[in-house]
């Protein structure tokens, strides 16, 4: 639910900026698909770039083994559809860039929130047995 959460209201801040800044896209003669709205920051590039992100939180923080290889994995994935933005000629390489800071600073925004507002019980690493002390709370078990 955090994760839809972050996604969602990421896109809707992402919308903002778009109309904020008004970019163009590139001239439509250079285009190999349709695509409508503003250029910056790329939608495609930043719901890629967050759901990347999102899936590699949920990976470092309850995957045990094979992390590495997965996490790689949905990294490239995230950075291709960016990248296929402007071969497709629907972007200017800095729209795909925007895109990606744009997503970086909005999961540093959330998982930083998230982490200090989510209850301790159901944060990583927190004890749930039922008694036992919030992490941190210096109380013995």
């Amino acid at each position: 639910l955090t994760g839809l959460l972050c996604l969602g209201l990421g896109q809707a801040v992402r919308y903002g900026v778009m109309d904020l800044v008004g970019r163009v896209r590139p001239p439509y003669g250079d285009w190999e698909a349709l695509a409508s709205g503003w250029s910056y920051p790329s939608g495609h590039t930043t719901t890629s770039a967050l759901t990347a992100g999102l899936l590699i939180t949920a990976l470092w923080l309850r995957a045990p083994h094979g992390r590495g290889a997965l996490t790689l994995l949905v990294a490239c994935w995230g950075a291709e559809v960016g990248l296929t933005r402007i071969f497709l000629g629907m972007h200017w390489f800095t729209d795909v860039l925007g895109g990606w800071l744009f997503a970086a600073g909005w999961l540093a925004l959330f998982l930083t929130a998230a982490a200090r507002w989510l209850p301790a019980d159901i944060r990583p690493g927190a004890d749930v047995r039922p008694g036992a002390p919030e992490p941190g709370s210096g109380r013995a078990p």
